[in-house]
């Protein structure tokens, strides 16, 4: 039996409180990568994605993940239905599986890493983006 994951009911409508802060943290990332914030950078596309997924399955489904497991969170975005669903979960994906390491580690991120983080973060607003069709 599969395992229920942890949600959050939300009006689909209020999916837009969301994308606007998934959208606010990637500008937040911009500017960190320019000023060479490489930690900043990476958690802030790290929180970005997040924000945007919340956004795409509150937008599609009408809930959140209220889950404090990450990968939930990906579960959740599996159930979605989203258009190029390939795509946009591997984006996800990535950026999820280094959550732990960007925030908890200690070791600093390193230039490259933020800047691959920070494409992935960029090309799954623009999948979430596609699918809300703003």
């Amino acid at each position: 039996m599969a395992k229920r994951i942890k949600t959050v009911a939300v009006e689909k409508s209020d999916h837009r409180s969301r994308w606007d802060n998934a959208r606010q943290r990637i500008a937040a990332m911009e500017l960190a990568l320019a000023a060479k914030l490489f930690d900043p950078a990476a958690l802030l596309a790290v929180q970005g994605v997040i924000a945007a997924n919340d956004a795409l399955t509150i937008a599609l489904l009408g809930e959140r993940c209220a889950s404090e497991r990450h990968q939930d969170a990906l579960a959740l975005f599996d159930q979605s239905g989203a258009r190029g669903f390939k795509e946009g979960r591997s984006h996800l994906s990535r950026l999820l599986d280094r959550n732990y390491r960007i925030e908890y580690s200690g070791r600093p991120v390193r230039q490259e890493d933020a800047e691959q983080l920070s494409e992935h973060a960029r090309r799954f607003l623009e999948f979430v983006e596609k699918n809300l069709s703003f």
